[in-house]
């Protein structure tokens, strides 16, 4: 604003010197032709500002949402603003505020509702009160952060059902349903657990099975259902968590003791799910099947290697 008045002022002088004879009486600031340039310039500032801004905000967006924005509508609604018909701080301070609960209302909206009325009506009565009491303040608060979580974690669930819907994605999980049953009618030996892993075990190995959080040491291959390999450890024993990789791989660890061997076949849902994992070339969806060997493992709760 200060670069924008600066320059305003260089040519408001200059307009007011072309027309002396309408400002000469008048302060530099009340001029007509002063009043005049400080809104062009200041309007053309904040118009290439807020197109730059917009442009890069909506660049960050999905095309969904970045076709959707209405820049007539922006303009509306920033013309409403500027022209209300009050000055006073305490209306344009609650003004802004409103604005700002607008927007966080919209973003959840999709998941939860909220009704306007019954906001308005609650915060009223609660923002009118003389006083509240801290521990009511902070009650109140971890409610609505728990409130919030869920409301986040609906959207994400709406989210994945709709891109279940990607012909890509349905694909993929047609094509590992298929490649499981085909592997079934071929390999009587493979067994279906309630989660849908699909498993044979090969040597059950030794002593106690490996703990769902459990230190892990084992040899791998992942390949996909035509037989191409997109992961192994190359022959070499490789340390993780059960915990950190996928379920379906986690659960078919969990059945082996050490020396242990299995195959598994393991579903979308139990792998890289709808997300997938594009860094190591996997579709959403996309059934994965493993050959593994537990070398070792540790058990947290007698903090050593299995016997």
């Amino acid at each position: 604003m200060m670069i924008c008045a600066a320059a305003a002022m260089m040519l408001g002088v200059a307009s007011c010197n072309s027309n002396k004879t309408n400002d000469e009486e008048k302060g530099l600031f009340e001029s007509d032709s002063f009043r005049d340039s400080v809104s062009q310039l200041a309007g053309k500032a904040y118009g290439m500002q807020n197109n730059m801004q917009l442009n890069y905000y909506l660049n960050s967006l999905p095309d969904s949402a970045r076709n959707s924005f209405n820049k007539e509508e922006f303009i509306r609604g920033m013309v409403r603003a500027l022209k209300t018909d009050t000055t006073s701080e305490s209306y344009l301070t609650g003004f802004m505020q409103g604005t700002q609960m607008l927007q966080f209302m919209l973003q959840q909206n999709s998941a939860a509702p909220i009704d306007i009325d019954t906001f308005i009506k609650v915060f009223t009565n609660e923002f009118l009160k003389d006083s509240i009491a801290p521990e009511e303040m902070s009650k109140v608060a971890g409610e609505f952060q728990f409130m919030l979580t869920r409301i986040q974690e609906e959207k994400m669930r709406r989210r994945d059902i709709e891109r279940q819907k990607d012909p890509v994605a349905v694909a993929n999980k047609n094509a590992g349903l298929k490649a499981i049953a085909d592997a079934k009618a071929a390999n009587p030996n493979l067994k279906t657990s309630e989660s849908g892993l699909v498993y044979e075990i090969i040597e059950p190995g030794e002593g106690d099975k490996v703990p769902y959080n459990g230190q892990v040491s084992v040899i791998y291959t992942g390949k996909f259902t035509d037989g191409k390999v997109f992961d192994s450890s190359n022959g070499e024993p490789v340390s993780f968590n059960v915990q950190n990789v996928v379920k379906g791989f986690g659960e078919g660890l969990q059945l082996l003791g050490k020396g242990g061997k299995a195959l598994l076949y393991i579903p979308g849902d139990l792998a890289y799910g709808i997300n997938g994992a594009p860094q190591g070339g996997i579709g959403p969806n996309t059934t994965l099947v493993f050959e593994i060997e537990v070398v070792d493992f540790i058990d947290p709760s007698i903090q050593r290697f299995a016997d």
